[in-house]
């Protein structure tokens, strides 16, 4: 585990170049889903995190000039806002994420004072889901979608209930 005077951490906008070097991150085994696509077909595709205006709702976190991880943060109704995170493969298990998940929670209570912060999360990923339920986070429901290939999804929904100051 890090600790945070160790962190030399800064944080940036998403832009072209961090999305080149995030379509090159490869996850392993059942973590490969997070895999995006190459560059060129975000491109085509208008891909949300190539959009100028979406594009704001990511936080690009490095360490020593490195992406090693990104967040993002998103109304999903008129009370709720809601979190995504992924870290660089290398740098997962390593106590970053717990690093850029309190400081983004930060960022959206502030941006979003009143709103309940949530996440989405595959029920596969025990991994994010230890480290969400020790930033407080709990489970509120379970919910399906279909992915690309017509294939179902479970997925847990997540609320921040303690205070993670």
């Amino acid at each position: 585990m890090i600790r945070k005077n160790e962190l030399k951490i800064t944080k940036d906008n998403m832009n072209e170049e961090y999305v080149k070097d995030i379509c090159k991150w490869k996850y392993l085994g059942k973590y490969s889903v997070y895999n995006m696509a190459p560059f060129k077909e975000l491109v085509e595709t208008k891909n949300s995190i190539l959009d100028k205006v979406k594009s704001k709702s990511f936080i690009c976190y490095l360490k020593n000039k490195e992406l090693i991880g990104f967040t993002r943060i998103y109304l999903v109704n008129e009370n709720t806002a809601y979190i995504g995170i992924r870290l660089k493969p290398k740098y997962c298990g390593k106590g970053y994420g717990e690093y850029l998940l309190r400081d983004t929670i930060k960022v959206a209570k502030k941006k979003y004072p009143n709103y309940t912060i949530g996440l989405e999360v595959r029920i596969f990923n025990k991994r994010a889901i230890k480290l969400y339920k020790r930033v407080g986070f709990v489970k509120v429901n379970q919910i399906n979608k279909k992915d690309s290939n017509g294939n179902i999804i479970k997925f847990n929904l997540m609320e921040l209930k303690e205070d993670n100051e």
